[in-house]
């Protein structure tokens, strides 16, 4: 009974830290669903809540048709919205062990 307790203050916790940065993707949805997103997604510490001063920002992204340009345009974009590095990682590269880390913590910002 007290895990359930924890479990839902640790959620509470990861919804409240990675809110503003969900907020800030959202408010630029229409430029990142021009570049053709179909669905993006946060993981890692801005997901889990501990995030520190100088962290990436782990994104996950599912591209309508994923191209290189479309994927370096999209970095570059996330990283001038937030203000940090981006680590962009594609849902077809996401596989095995990383794709059981990613889901864990995963948030999802927006569905296109």
């Amino acid at each position: 009974m007290g895990n359930t307790r924890k479990n839902r203050v640790s959620k509470i916790q990861k919804d409240i830290k990675a809110e503003p940065i969900v907020r800030k993707l959202q408010l630029h949805r229409r430029q990142i669903k021009k570049l053709g997103v179909k669905q993006l997604g946060l993981f890692g510490s801005a997901a889990r809540g501990n995030m520190r001063k100088n962290s990436d920002v782990d994104v996950v992204v599912k591209f309508d048709k994923t191209t290189y340009r479309r994927y370096l345009s999209l970095k570059t974009l996330l990283e001038d919205i937030l203000g940090r590095d981006v680590d962009l990682l594609t849902m077809p590269s996401v596989r095995g062990r990383l794709k059981e880390q990613v889901m864990k913590d995963y948030i999802n910002v927006s569905t296109y």
